[in-house]
């Protein structure tokens, strides 16, 4: 990746990601409270409407739960494919 992106001219600066603060940062308590039954029954459902709902309604969806384990990883690790 690193050596497309300097053929490609992009300025690059290597980050060893493990030892990075931004790696392991633990889930705010905000964060923790929106990962509630609502947002993980969407999610597990593929329910982009529902999802729409929550959004629409000013939550935002950074939800995490108390590992740090966010909806999107949630999403990933599920393999399902969404229209929407």
């Amino acid at each position: 990746m690193h050596r497309i992106l300097v053929v490609h001219n992009y300025v690059t600066v290597p980050v060893d990601a493990i030892s990075s603060p931004l790696y392991h940062r633990s889930p705010t308590p905000a964060q923790v409270a929106r990962y509630d039954l609502e947002l993980v029954r969407a999610v597990r459902g593929g329910n982009i409407e529902k999802l729409r709902e929550i959004k629409a309604g000013g939550v935002s969806l950074d939800a995490c739960n108390r590992f740090g384990e966010s909806v999107l990883h949630m999403t990933c690790r599920r393999g399902e494919r969404v229209d929407g």
